[in-house]
């Protein structure tokens, strides 16, 4: 992840309000595509010209090539209303970010988040690194509202979970019961990014971790012995795949883990 400063000019506004509202618009559509993993916020310099800082997952993030449809749209809007983006410089590397997936080809995507995942929820199995959300085909509304939707209720639920007040049972159930609404939602994600991509995309189904740190030989047999929950067949793995994926059913396209 690295740390760009993107400058704006303003020269040709006849309008400052108007140029700062179509500013904070490609912001918020760079976003929403995943070319920045922050919306960041728009100082106006002396000189008149608007400069922001954002979080980008690769250094390229920001290229035309990248743009979807609403950035695109936003873009527009920009010059419209008389403002340009001048330039764009890559200040810095963050070092606390998610890495990227830098495989040329990816034999197989999980659908993962977590409280303190700050990428892309889409991750290639091989590298166990994020796929930067304008990298996945946009969905039928031409953005990624409906997988970035999914990411932010699934970390909603880990965060009632990990801080273990109120609904984290709720939050339990919804990341690890397959009849789940989370769950339908994530694997009706994982689904449409299969189908345009073409590459095998599985759903993580969260086991959950024991606070009374019991790791007895039969609890773990038994853990080791559970079987898909969709399927009822085998699953568990010869070796983990990711430090945190113990089980994958390639039929019903679930991952999982042990759970201690």
């Amino acid at each position: 992840m690295f740390m760009a400063q993107i400058e704006f000019s303003t020269t040709n506004a006849p309008d400052m309000h108007n140029a700062a509202q179509a500013t904070n618009g490609l912001l918020a559509a760079w976003y929403h595509n995943g070319q920045t993993i922050d919306c960041g916020e728009i100082f106006v310099g002396p000189d008149g010209g608007i400069r922001t800082w954002v979080s980008i997952p690769e250094q390229t993030a920001l290229d035309d090539a990248n743009n979807g449809k609403w950035v695109n749209r936003a873009l527009s809007e920009l010059e419209r209303c008389g403002a340009n983006v001048s330039s764009t410089e890559i200040v810095g590397k963050n070092t606390e970010g998610d890495p990227v997936c830098t495989c040329e080809d990816s034999t197989a995507l999980l659908l993962f988040a977590s409280l303190v995942s700050t990428g892309s929820p889409v991750l290639c199995m091989d590298c166990g690194h994020a796929l930067p959300i304008y990298k996945v085909p946009p969905f039928e509304s031409g953005s990624h509202e409906t997988l970035r939707c999914w990411n932010k209720i699934y970390k909603a639920c880990d965060t009632l979970w990990i801080y273990s007040q109120t609904g984290e049972f709720f939050a339990l159930r919804e990341m690890a019961r397959l009849d789940s609404s989370l769950t339908r939602h994530g694997r009706a994600v994982c689904e449409i990014i299969e189908a345009k991509m073409g590459i095998p995309t599985f759903y993580y189904l969260d086991r959950g971790k024991s606070r009374r740190n019991i790791w007895r030989e039969q609890v773990w047999a038994r853990e080791r012995a559970r079987r898909c929950p969709s399927c009822n067949g085998e699953w568990l793995l010869p070796e983990s795949v990711l430090p945190f994926v113990d089980f994958r059913c390639d039929p019903c396209r679930i991952a999982s883990n042990l759970s201690p």
